[in-house]
């Protein structure tokens, strides 16, 4: 698979989680991904997520956790096995009913057969908020 390849999976899964569609997101991802998330100390979803099973842990706590309000992504660089999107998203931490509001940035690596392998996410914002 080539770079347009990968930035058209990246795009596809944005897409996916739009519509709720985790099995789509989980069709595009190896069964041994590394999964982590960059957030604030405080954050339930701070760590490494392993394993199909782990990203389905991952979005679980997010579908139990947050409520969005915004979640606009753009693959803004891609070369070689590597994409990287930026965004912004605001969402409603569901047990303080914080909103979120910020920045944020995605790093997928892919494999030779288009699957993601590793998918890290760097979220500055949201101390305090759980």
């Amino acid at each position: 698979m080539g770079t347009s390849d990968n930035t058209a999976a990246v795009v596809a899964a944005y897409d996916a989680f739009g519509r709720g569609d985790i099995e789509a997101i989980l069709a595009i991802t190896a069964e041994d991904t590394i999964w982590q998330i960059h957030a604030s100390s405080d954050s339930p979803l701070n760590g490494e997520y392993k394993g199909l099973d782990g990203v389905v842990e991952f979005f679980t706590k997010v579908g139990s956790l947050l409520e969005f309000a915004r979640f606009e992504m753009v693959p803004i660089a891609a070369e070689g096995d590597t994409v990287v999107a930026v965004g912004d998203q605001e969402y409603t931490v569901t047990s303080t009913g914080t909103v979120v509001t910020g920045r944020l940035a995605h790093v997928y690596t892919f494999s030779s057969d288009g699957k993601v392998t590793r998918f890290e996410e760097f979220e500055p914002g949201g101390d305090g908020a759980w």
